[in-house]
């Protein structure tokens, strides 16, 4: 006998909530390559300063640039990882999901795939200003966008986000 559905709701992801959604997942990574950067570019800003003690200018330029570029080009490299990886994938970047919520699972389907998971096996629900993400681990999940959900679906998963808070 098929479960009852509570739910369903149709929704394209736009690039914005999927660029927030791999920041949040990527968090972690971010923070590492963020320090990375930082320890670069200091390393840098060491050298021009040796630079300009020893009166080098070449030296002084080259370091004060290569400080700077890497200070300003972390942030917009992962920009563009991210909008590469949506755009090659034709799912995210022209395709409608529909999702699917029953009483105890969801399932999502798009054009070619589709797959359940049961709200149990929820990691964590985590809410952002424009979505939730129904996070199956740390590193992966499904986004869901509040404007495709009802005020009771919105509900749902809020309590769900509060449920999973502290895992």
């Amino acid at each position: 006998m098929a479960e009852k559905r509570f739910y369903q709701i149709s929704q394209k992801i736009p690039f914005q909530t999927y660029y927030r959604y791999c920041s949040h997942v990527g968090r972690e990574e971010q923070y590492a390559s963020r320090k990375r950067t930082l320890i670069l570019a200091l390393i840098m800003f060491a050298g021009a300063l040796v630079g300009i003690l020893l009166k080098i200018s070449f030296i002084t330029l080259f370091c004060l640039i290569m400080g700077v570029l890497y200070l300003v080009f972390n942030d917009v490299f992962f920009r563009k990882a991210v909008r590469k990886r949506y755009k090659d994938n034709e799912m995210l970047s022209t395709g409608e999901q529909k999702l699917s919520f029953f009483k105890d699972s969801f399932s999502v389907k798009w054009d070619k795939e589709k797959g359940e998971y049961p709200y149990h096996k929820l990691h964590k629900v985590v809410e952002e200003k424009d979505a939730f993400y129904l996070m199956v681990n740390e590193k992966a999940g499904q986004i869901v966008m509040k404007n495709a959900c009802s005020d009771e679906l919105q509900h749902f998963l809020r309590g769900m986000a509060e449920e999973t808070k502290y895992r």
